[in-house]
């Protein structure tokens, strides 16, 4: 495994991309964990600036009144907030190391008890969720209840991140953790909403690690995906990345991670809607 590791670095440091990625791959059926070669698979796949410059871009461009983050571990990501804007961070085992925006308050507890118990207008200051995060649970049917409940609250311009929407690969993508690199199979979400919610705008930018869903056009009035909750996750939860490798750019709706690609996107999904 080191051999074929090595190997591609050498590939790689050549220019030559497909043999490295090939170098890999191998050294990946030798020891199935190889982190180093996991991270620098998403190294050649996901070119440009980590998903985390996205966000903090997407907050400085948008600056929303309200955000809501489901997921947030040490705070990383809720720190790239805008000290105006009022924020709500939702995670069960918050371990926060990062200094937060003033007008930021952590609950500590689940989302779905978040999302039964408190009132998120009251709590926004009768606002509007206008920007969410959802990097919660890594399986497709925790982020489908995620996304439900936002959209519930979801202002007519809401824009929701969701992280982990391309998979690096199979191994990595699956609803069972057997690697270190892991994104479980949230990427699901994305075709789900193809599928049952068309009149919703969406996109996956290729950045790393795995991608970072965008979605726009929200109705806090449709009910179809909770109507359809179960039959939802019965089809979705069997699909593997193998189902849509061949067609991962169409499936996905993958652009490119470039900041006025995206800016632009947004701005005309808005344009349309109003």
């Amino acid at each position: 495994a080191d051999a074929c590791y090595d190997l591609g670095l050498a590939h790689r440091k050549a220019g030559n991309i497909a043999e490295a990625v090939c170098a890999y791959r191998g050294a990946l059926e030798i020891q199935p964990d190889m982190l180093n070669a996991h991270l620098s698979l998403v190294e050649i796949k996901f070119p440009g600036e980590h998903y985390s410059a996205v966000l903090q871009n997407l907050h400085r461009s948008l600056e929303p009144e309200t955000y809501v983050e489901i997921g947030v571990e040490t705070g990383q990501s809720m720190a790239l907030a805008n000290p105006q804007t009022v924020c709500i961070g939702i995670d069960p085992e918050p371990k926060i190391s990062q200094e937060l925006p003033p007008k930021c308050k952590i609950f500590s507890q689940t989302s779905d008890s978040f999302f039964e118990q408190n009132d998120v207008k009251d709590l926004l200051g009768q606002h509007a969720v206008e920007f969410a995060f959802i990097d919660g649970m890594h399986v497709f049917e925790a982020a489908l209840r995620d996304f439900i409940n936002i959209e519930r609250h979801a202002s007519p311009d809401c824009l929701v991140a969701v992280h982990d929407c391309i998979p690096l690969d199979a191994i990595t993508s699956s609803r069972v953790r057997t690697t270190n690199f892991w994104s479980g199979d949230i990427w699901k979400l994305m075709l789900c909403l193809k599928k049952y919610r068309p009149d919703i705008s969406l996109v996956s930018v290729a950045t790393k690690p795995t991608g970072l869903g965008l979605v726009t056009g929200l109705d806090p009035d449709n009910q179809v995906l909770s109507d359809c909750y179960d039959e939802i996750v019965a089809e979705f939860v069997p699909l593997g990345y193998d189902d849509i490798a061949d067609q991962e750019h169409e499936a996905l709706n993958v652009i490119e991670n470039d900041m006025p690609t995206i800016i632009n996107w947004i701005g005309t999904k808005r344009s349309i809607a109003a």
